[in-house]
């Protein structure tokens, strides 16, 4: 084993901390419950949870669930193994297109350690895009070994990498595109009749490797090939409700996944990769151009949909840090002759390495935020409950129902007050209280009938009643939104995404 690869893989432990430190403290939330609940399912055989998404990642979160069971952790550990290794295809990437030597070496485990500890939100949630975004990175690497080492057997193997990224996620069939720069690049070096026909076995492989996920389903197979296309045929004509720049948007104007990717990563930090990759594209030309199709197609895409939330413009960071980055790498093209020529390479490392700064502050926030990370209220909840809150005993809830049956396994739940306004226990998230006068904590304080013990449970609290009230009480008319009658609660998520 070379040094580099020694080194890069001593850096991959600060990887496995940013990525896998306290996975569990925060609890399930949002599109993770979805998942979680395909992934239970698909081991009860039951194949078409959640068919709107291939199955991939869905069946490797199965997976986890039988080596650690029903736990947070099981959850999210295969986002976070597929995060952990686009780091290291990353690095082989980077040394793929610089020129061998100790720089380049470093500049691949320089791209490792900030990809690792970057804020992107899929390493850590139990989400489709990591592993999606793990096969797309793959099939670049595939294909710019076959730019480097002039071996067209390389197309094969990025297609069948490319249909498994698509096997996690749609969008991953995006991957293909890089195929078409490095089939055309290698018919430069090698002829037509050897590339051609492994071009076309590289859109085969990725059909045979997209469908692989499928075979254990059975009868149920082309049911749940054939939904992930006419849903997200349907969810684009239909639209999808999203907040941009302060507007609502029921069909996303074409700048959205921009406007996003640019509050995530913050002004310079963006301006930063994007000025990176356009140096680094330059410095490499045609060894980058799987990357550089496959992002710019990647961002066409998006643009074009009507459909775009928050976390779409993940996908795109793997690869604009790979370009970005590469800029730092020494280029195998021949360096002209004078002052000018023997500059060139180190100005251009120079000011793409200054570029980059605002994303290594970003990196180095993100660790910060990793070490002080706190278990959610939803976390601790359980520990909490078994002390004070007798097992059979009903719990009213004024949080989100979803997450919080899934936190609380077991446990008796309800949405609605009792008439009395005296619940024996009530557990309150204060944000989604907030959502209805219905649900008012303080306006509760002032009717109930009897002393609550008050317990801070992270960002929750849970109110535990000392005493039994009075079978005459009858609330204050003031009382009145918090009767059963005016509380609708909260209703527990009906439309996956």
């Amino acid at each position: 084993m070379r040094a580099r690869h020694v080194g890069l893989l001593a850096a991959g432990g600060v990887g496995a901390w940013t990525l896998g430190w306290r996975l569990d403290a925060l609890h399930l939330r949002g599109d993770e419950l979805y998942y979680r609940q395909a992934a239970l399912d698909m081991l009860e055989g039951q194949w078409l949870t959640n068919a709107q998404h291939p199955p991939l990642a869905k069946q490797l979160m199965a997976l986890t669930h039988l080596g650690l069971g029903d736990t947070v952790v099981a959850d999210r550990l295969a986002a976070a193994l597929a995060a952990w290794v686009t780091g290291l295809l990353l690095a082989l990437l980077v040394w793929q297109v610089g020129r061998p030597g100790r720089w380049t070496a470093l500049v691949g485990i320089a791209t490792a350690l900030l990809w690792w500890t970057l804020p992107w939100a899929p390493g850590r949630t139990a989400t489709l895009e990591s592993v999606m975004t793990c096969g797309l990175v793959a099939a670049q690497l595939a294909w710019t070994l076959a730019i480097t080492r002039r071996d067209p057997r390389w197309l094969v193997v990025g297609g069948g990498l490319a249909g498994l990224a698509a096997a996690a996620k749609l969008t991953g069939g995006l991957a293909l595109l890089g195929l078409v720069p490095a089939t055309l690049i290698l018919l430069r070096h090698r002829p037509a009749r050897t590339v051609v026909p492994l071009a076309a076995a590289a859109l085969v492989a990725a059909g045979v490797t997209w469908v692989f996920p499928f075979v254990p389903m059975e009868g149920e197979a082309l049911r749940a090939m054939t939904t992930p296309v006419t849903f997200q045929l349907g969810h684009a004509e239909a639209g999808h409700t999203v907040v941009v720049a302060g507007q609502t948007h029921h069909h996303a104007p074409w700048w959205t996944s921009l406007w996003f990717a640019l509050q995530r990563l913050g002004p310079l930090a963006a301006a930063g990769l994007v000025l990176g990759a356009l140096v680094g594209l330059a410095r490499h030309g045609a060894r980058l151009a799987p990357v550089a199709t496959t992002l710019l197609g990647l961002v066409v895409a998006m643009s074009l949909s009507p459909v775009q939330l928050g976390h779409y413009q993940y996908v795109w960071w793997p690869l604009l840090l790979a370009l970005a980055v590469c800029a730092l790498a020494p280029s195998h093209r021949a360096t002209r002759r004078g002052p000018a020529g023997r500059w060139a390479g180190p100005v251009a490392s120079g000011g793409a390495a200054l570029a980059l700064l605002p994303a290594v502050v970003l990196a180095a926030d993100q660790v910060g935020a990793v070490a002080r990370t706190e278990p959610s209220g939803l976390t601790l909840a359980p520990d909490v409950l078994a002390r004070e809150v007798p097992d059979g005993t009903t719990i009213t809830i004024w949080s989100d129902p979803w997450p919080t049956q899934v936190a609380l396994p077991g446990r008796r739940l309800t949405t609605t007050m009792p008439g009395s306004l005296a619940p024996r226990a009530l557990l309150v998230d204060r944000s989604w209280a907030a959502r209805s006068d219905a649900m008012d904590p303080h306006l509760w304080r002032a009717c109930r009938p009897v002393p609550y013990a008050e317990h801070r449970v992270g960002d929750l609290v849970l109110f535990v009643r000392q005493a039994d009230p009075h079978p005459a009480f009858v609330p204050d008319p003031g009382c009145g939104p918090l009767r059963p009658a005016a509380s609708g609660g909260a209703s527990r998520p009906t439309a996956p995404r």
